[in-house]
């Protein structure tokens, strides 16, 4: 993993330029900087994390003739595979790492060349002789790839959108109309930001843009994949179960390719178990290690089973233990990082377990983020499954009841009362299973209705541009041809996985201290496998992830295999109501609000009081709608606060800090420097 950064400008580009921006994500690269210009419209810089080929992983690469320079951020998993194949065709390469394919990549494939690789990347491709220059992201968006125009008329981009503030002429804005997603889908719609003007690639997605920074071509090479109506392996579950191993083993087995320690998180549940399974016993990887997190409130709390696992399968566990004081301490913090509005304070714990993995001076995790979306564990799936059931009969009293079965863990569940009000919340719009949006239509009514919480003004705003018609019109022409299950999974995929679960929850806690998070479940070879899969073996009944759980039920604790699915959480209102700081006081006083202009001072006044009221507190009185409300807008208010009212100062010297490459003779040269102040 990297943190790249670049200027494109019709002017002379001035490479120390570059000093801030890279300056401001060195968590993301901390073993060495790199500045790259070509006497006249690129600078390209580079802060690199050293994990494949530790001495010669020099960027930016180019082509052979120097025409083709290009920067890269994440892996490329096959480029050893890659250089045979272009070597076949005529290309040679030097001895590099995985970014060193790319310009031969792009010579030879065109616009379309990452469909070729297996990885995450970022990648950014400059092509003098067409003066344009390529920004690519990986097919599910698990590394960021930002980009803006200045006033100035400069196309800058970079990993992050702090490194972009560090040019004077970008302008820092909040953006009210992509806020109102997050509190609609708990994350932005396609290209949008926080920011006005400030934008990311999509994910399986190439943008071509000029020398002034126009968009000029729009490449999507990659989709969420699904059946249509072929599936394989129908009337056998123990060949598809032989396949399904066998591809999840290629997963992780490609994922431990590194010249550094590899770790694992055990998070306590079936997915990161399974990975553990297969790293240190089917690939017999001793040379790792397992982290995990727990807390001290045991409502949220997966302690019990991450040990079982780690002692099961023998592997040696770090541990730690989150408190609400730590949720409190560390909040500004992520926010920092995330640059987005949060709906949940589950990213703080994720920030304080990096930490733990970097002072244990590990680089890179494999994690189990994705097998929910590629495997239909959520219950999501399972709620969309019983009331597209429940719609082909919507007077019967039977069809219902199986709610009470998805959820007879819970012991609300066995109230009458409480019974009876949700089934009448999940009866809303169950007949209009042609709603493009049925299986999320619930996540987003109870969501939507925080709009409350904004300023009447910004309210008309965003009725101008609603973020339900944004995500309509941005599904694939194709997207009617799928399953009501392929479209729960399309959407999930396509809004908290890629805009949450990958990022606020996973690339950028991790980068904060210099980790590298691996998803197998990611894998695109494993994702169009799985979408071949006989949607029974998914969700057999309402039990979820059927194959994943049948596959390994013989490898792994039976408490593992059967556990329900749990939710990872953390503690919300009641980590902030000592607010021992002045924190929450400060930033969503009334006059913080009105300064932001986004929120309803007296609505939010409202909430405040509620949670510094001198009652007892009984924190079950605050319902999903309040924490959500609370962490929405505290996010919102600090994300104000740490970019606009007072930004951050970053490091303006350098001393040795940087090696300035150059290209000639066909070779790549690399020299020190010392740079002054800009």
């Amino acid at each position: 993993m990297c943190g790249i950064v670049g200027i494109i400008t019709p002017y002379k580009a001035d490479p120390l330029k570059l000093t801030g921006m890279l300056s401001s994500i060195e968590h993301r690269g901390p073993d060495e900087g790199y500045l790259w210009n070509d006497d006249y419209h690129v600078a390209l810089g580079v802060q690199r994390l050293s994990i494949v080929n530790l001495q010669n992983g020099v960027q930016p690469t180019f082509s052979e003739e120097g025409s083709i320079c290009a920067i890269l951020n994440g892996e490329i998993y096959n480029y050893q595979e890659i250089k045979i194949e272009l070597t076949k065709y005529g290309f040679n390469f030097r001895e590099g790492s995985d970014a060193e394919v790319i310009p031969a990549a792009y010579q030879y494939w065109g616009i379309d060349f990452a469909s070729h690789f297996n990885g995450d990347f970022a990648i950014v491709v400059w092509d003098k002789l067409r003066q344009e220059t390529i920004l690519v992201r990986d097919r599910t968006g698990q590394k960021p790839l930002f980009y803006t125009k200045s006033q100035k008329g400069d196309f800058l981009f970079a990993s992050e959108i702090k490194a972009l503030f560090e040019d004077d002429h970008v302008v820092k804005e909040l953006n009210p109309v992509s806020i109102a997603q997050v509190f609609t889908f708990w994350t932005f719609v396609d290209s949008h930001t926080t920011f006005k003007n400030i934008y990311q690639v999509p994910l399986g997605t190439a943008l071509k843009f000029s020398l002034h920074g126009d968009c000029i071509k729009k490449h999507v090479y990659w989709d969420i994949p699904y059946s249509k109506g072929q599936y394989s392996f129908v009337n056998s579950f123990h060949e598809c179960q032989m396949a399904f191993k066998e591809e999840l083993k290629k997963a992780v087995k490609i994922r431990l390719k590194a010249d550094v320690k590899v770790g694992t998180y055990i998070s306590g549940g079936v997915d990161s178990s399974v990975i553990n399974y297969i790293v240190s016993k089917e690939l017999n990887h001793k040379s790792t290690e397992a982290f995990s997190i727990g807390f001290e409130n045991k409502i949220f709390d997966e302690s019990t089973y991450q040990k079982k696992l780690s002692e099961h399968l023998g592997i040696n566990l770090n541990e730690i233990t989150c408190s609400n004081q730590d949720i409190y301490e560390n909040f500004s913090n992520v926010v920092y990082h995330c640059e987005a509005p949060l709906f949940r304070t589950a990213p703080v714990p994720m920030y304080i377990l990096s930490k733990n993995v970097q002072d244990n001076n590990f680089k890179v995790v494999l994690t189990g983020e994705g097998s929910d979306e590629v495997n239909w564990g959520y219950d999501i799936f399972r709620e969309t499954k019983i009331r597209n059931f429940w719609s082909k009969d919507p007077s019967s009293k039977l069809r219902p009841q199986l709610f009470r079965k998805l959820y007879n863990y819970l012991p609300q569940f066995q109230n009458t009362r409480y019974l009876n009000l949700t089934l009448d919340f999940f009866k809303r719009g169950i007949s209009d299973i042609n709603d493009p949006l049925y299986s999320h239509a619930l996540r987003i009514l109870n969501s939507n209705a925080l709009i409350m919480y904004f300023d009447p003004e910004i309210k008309k705003q965003i009725e101008n541009i609603s973020p339900i018609e944004l995500l309509k019109s941005n599904l694939p022409v194709d997207y009617n041809n799928r399953t009501i299950l392929e479209k729960c999974q399309y959407l999930e995929m396509k809004t908290l996985l890629s805009g949450y679960l990958l990022s606020s929850q996973g690339d950028r806690m991790q980068s904060a201290h210099g980790i590298e998070g691996r998803y197998p479940y990611l894998d695109h070879n494993f994702i169009e496998f799985a979408a071949t899969i006989p949607e029974k073996y998914k969700l057999n009944g309402i039990a979820d992830k059927f194959i994943l759980r049948q596959t390994y039920a013989n490898f792994l604790p039976n408490e593992l295999i059967n556990r329900p699915k749990f939710a990872y959480r953390a503690p919300e209102m009641e980590a902030f109501v000592e607010d021992k700081h002045g924190m929450v006081r400060d930033v969503l006083s009334k006059e913080s609000i009105e300064n932001l202009g986004i929120f309803d001072s007296k609505v939010v006044q409202t909430l405040l009081a509620r949670l510094f009221s001198d009652q007892p507190k009984k924190f079950s009185t605050f319902s999903t709608r309040d924490n959500l409300a609370f962490i929405q807008i505290l996010s919102t208010q600090l994300l104000f606060h740490l970019f606009i009212v007072k930004p951050k100062q970053n490091k303006k010297y350098f001393s040795n800090k940087f090696k300035m490459v150059s290209f000639k003779n066909k070779k790549v040269h690399t020299a020190s420097c010392t740079l002054d102040s800009y």
